[in-house]
């Protein structure tokens, strides 16, 4: 007989394998994309991949991730063989938080490139993930940005793929003013702490939430939002939309690869209905009588046509004629 422990933890190893449930899978395949595990197994040979450090748990205390279970940190990692030589990989799981990667995620990718380093390995990554794109932002220097016009800055992605992004000119005189008040080094991040290290992403949502905090004192709506960076982003695709900014062009603006990302940000709001709807010619009203009504020979017998029927007690019933 099976000890129940055992039994148990082979159940919660097969759940944890799931990533992100049946129903995020499902949604994966159907937008023609292998699942992270899926493109391991046709990597490497039959029955040789080992995964690493599937029980690993982040020990994030931020609102959003307090309690809530990541499995495998969005990403799996581990060593097979590829035509009987060892290989070590790490494929990002799209289905947990869009395979975006955490310190514990990064732990996993990091003592598996340190093992293939030792060992002389190759390394294998599949990336497919939402990615942090806060960071971008983080990450811009000096250098990064032209002040002269036409302004503009330049972000690299995920992949370090590179692109430029306009500056409005309130944005500029804002840069100009944080870097007279500390000053930066061209290749140092402007946007640095009280203690002037480089500002990261949990620090920037510990920011906003205080700005949200005070702002719902004025707009109470605010406390049932979730406000988070990405919100911006989101609404700032949505208001270029209704700007009638081609969204070609809003795909190179946010940095996506596919059209179809960017159609999940791109939602028309109900101003842009409106004007759409106003923009449709309103059907005009003539004057002038039908060229059927003119003609008299249409009208030739006005027993058949026009004649009420009189009910036997002479009352005329509206809308039937005598046939």
């Amino acid at each position: 007989m099976a000890d129940p422990a055992i039994e148990r933890l082979r159940l919660e190893r097969a759940r944890l394998q799931q990533g992100g449930g049946p129903e995020r899978l499902a949604k994966q395949r159907a937008a023609g994309k292998l699942t992270a595990r899926e493109r391991l197994a046709l990597l490497y040979d039959a029955d040789t991949f080992q995964e690493w450090n599937l029980w690993v748990r982040h020990r994030s205390t931020h609102p959003d991730l307090a309690g809530r279970e990541l499995p495998g940190e969005g990403v799996v990692t581990g060593v097979g063989s590829v035509g009987e030589r060892p290989v070590y990989a790490a494929s990002q799981d799209f289905t947990v938080v869009g395979g975006s990667i955490g310190e514990a995620g990064a732990g996993k990718i990091a003592e598996l490139m340190d093992a293939a380093l030792r060992s002389g390995h190759p390394v294998l990554v599949f990336n497919d993930g939402a990615g942090a794109r806060i960071q971008e932002a983080l990450d811009v220097c000096p250098r990064a940005i032209r002040f002269d016009s036409p302004t503009c800055v330049r972000l690299y992605g995920k992949g370090r793929k590179e692109r430029l992004s306009p500056l409005w000119p309130e944005t500029v005189s804002l840069l100009r003013s944080q870097l007279m008040r500390q000053p930066r080094a061209d290749d140092e991040p402007i946007f640095v702490n009280r203690y002037g290290v480089p500002l990261g992403a949990s620090g920037v949502r510990f920011k906003l939430a205080q700005y949200v905090e005070a702002a719902a004192k004025i707009t109470p709506s605010l406390t049932s939002k979730h406000v988070t960076p990405h919100s911006f982003r989101h609404a700032t695709a949505v208001h270029l939309v209704a700007a009638g900014v081609d969204v070609t062009v809003i795909r190179s603006w946010l940095g996506h690869v596919s059209l179809d990302t960017t159609n999940h940000y791109a939602q028309a709001n109900l101003e842009t209905k409106r004007l759409a709807l106003e923009r449709l010619e309103s059907p005009s009203r003539s004057t002038k009588r039908p060229s059927w009504k003119q003609d008299q020979s249409v009208l030739v017998n006005r027993r058949w046509i026009g004649t009420p029927y009189r009910h036997p007690k002479g009352t005329p019933l509206s809308g039937e004629f005598d046939r």
